[in-house]
Formats: C-alpha cells, sequence, structure tokens
C-alpha cells in the first residue's frame, strides 16, 4: 500500500479539500450558495419570452394580403389554413391529409355536438298548443 510519504511531498491541494467541501445539508453553516448569491446568475434574462409565446405571437400576427383584388387584413393562421385548403382542394395528397388531421383535431363535428334538448315550460296537449300558437290574423278583434 502507498502513501502520500511515498512519493515525496503531499499535495497542499489535497489537504485543504476537507476545508472546501461543499456541504448541502439544511441546517449546516457552509453551504454551496452564500448569502445574496443566486443559483443561475446568468439564467433567463427578464422580458425574454419563451417558444410557445414567441409561436403564438407569429401566428397571430396580422397581414395585408389581396384577395379578388380586394386587400384584407389576416393573420398567419389563417394564410396558412387558406392555403392549406386550397391546396387540399386541387388533390395534392399531403395537403389534404394534413388539412383533414387539422380539422379533425381542432374543429367540432356535429356528430360530437351535445344533443339539442327542448324544455316545455307547461305541458299542453296538442289541440291547446295549435290554439296558442295557431297564426294571428288581422281581420280578427283582440
Amino acid at each position: 500500500m502507498t502513501t502520500d510519504e511515498d512519493f515525496g511531498e503531499s499535495d497542499p491541494n489535497l489537504e485543504d479539500e476537507d476545508e472546501d467541501e461543499v456541504s448541502q445539508a439544511p441546517g449546516s453553516r457552509k453551504t454551496q450558495f452564500g448569502n445574496g448569491q443566486r443559483r443561475n446568475p446568468r439564467g433567463r434574462p427578464r422580458g425574454s419570452k419563451n417558444r410557445k409565446t414567441i409561436v403564438r405571437d407569429v401566428m397571430f400576427e396580422k397581414h395585408w394580403i389581396a384577395i379578388e383584388r380586394k386587400r384584407i387584413r389576416l393573420t398567419c393562421i389563417e394564410i396558412i389554413l387558406t392555403q392549406l385548403r386550397n391546396k387540399a382542394a386541387k388533390a395534392d395528397y399531403p395537403a389534404l391529409r394534413l388539412y383533414e388531421k387539422f380539422m379533425n383535431k381542432y374543429v367540432l363535428d356535429e356528430r360530437d355536438a351535445p344533443p339539442a334538448v327542448f324544455f316545455s315550460p307547461e305541458t299542453l296537449t296538442y289541440e291547446e298548443w295549435e290554439e296558442k300558437h295557431k297564426p294571428k290574423s288581422h281581420d280578427e278583434p283582440k
């Protein structure tokens, strides 16, 4: 077994290692970060936007475009979906698949809609309902 004495003098950096050892125990005096130090000093700058916000801002930017000799203002998402629909209508198969996928994911299908319910405030026989809702003629006195 070799020791530090076998190789001559011991390394002075190794002796100080015990003193500089970082403790992360909650109640200890020595911690990784001193008072006033931040864990990520460079971190994300204030006011910077994440990817989702950037994409949303870009997709909802409005642009002027000409359609049938009229200038109208549309968002990027509207322009993209219009172009996708036009390509799908011209039998561009990849555009058709993408358009169909988008429509299935984001557009509510009529079959998925909740059924309509009719509430009647009172129960009427057919004759009573007919009398109540028959068209009024202008000749009859009120």
